[in-house]
């Protein structure tokens, strides 16, 4: 098994040592894990997608120009 060291706060640290019987380890081993399956969730998606970069960047651009409209508009009309 690999070994890793991770550096936390000293405030973060001093909360951490009064809850001793907490598992530090094990929640983080977890946490990485969920962190690692949901990526691969998302990478297994992507592999089956039939967008294109373009396509992508075309509605990132339709849903920037509508959120853009709206708060525009909300601001508009508190003025």
């Amino acid at each position: 098994m690999t070994e890793i060291t991770i550096n936390v706060p000293d405030e973060v640290a001093k909360k951490m040592e009064k809850m001793r019987f907490i598992n530090w380890n094990e929640l983080l081993v977890r946490d990485i894990l969920f962190r690692l399956s949901e990526r691969d969730i998302v990478e297994a998606i992507l592999a089956e997608s039939k967008m294109t970069e373009e396509d992508a960047e075309e509605l990132d651009r339709i849903v920037k120009r509508g959120l853009f409209e709206k708060h525009y508009r909300k601001a508009q009309a508190n003025s």
